[in-house]
C-alpha cells in the first residue's frame, strides 16, 4: 500500500544508504521524493552529495519544475 503521507522516506533513505551503485534514476528519485512531502532541507543535502560523488560531471540533474528545483532558484 502506497504511503501518502511520506513516511516511507524513511525506508527509502535506508535502501539508498544501502545501494552499492547509485544511478541517475535512485538520486532522482531521493531528491525528487523529499522534495515532492515537503523536506527541502533533507533534498538539498540529498543533491549537495551528489558534489562529493567523482562521477558528478557525468550526469544530468533534471530538477525542472520540482519543488527543489525551484527553492534552489530562489
Amino acid at each position: 500500500m502506497l504511503k501518502k503521507d511520506g513516511s516511507f522516506l524513511v525506508d527509502a533513505q535506508i535502501l539508498f544508504d544501502e545501494m552499492g551503485h547509485r544511478d541517475l534514476c535512485s538520486w532522482n528519485t531521493m531528491i525528487a521524493g523529499y522534495a515532492k512531502f515537503g523536506q527541502l532541507e533533507v533534498a538539498r543535502k540529498v543533491f549537495d552529495e551528489i558534489n562529493k560523488m567523482p562521477h558528478k560531471g557525468n550526469i544530468f540533474w533534471n530538477l525542472h519544475g520540482s519543488d527543489l528545483g525551484v527553492a534552489m532558484a530562489l
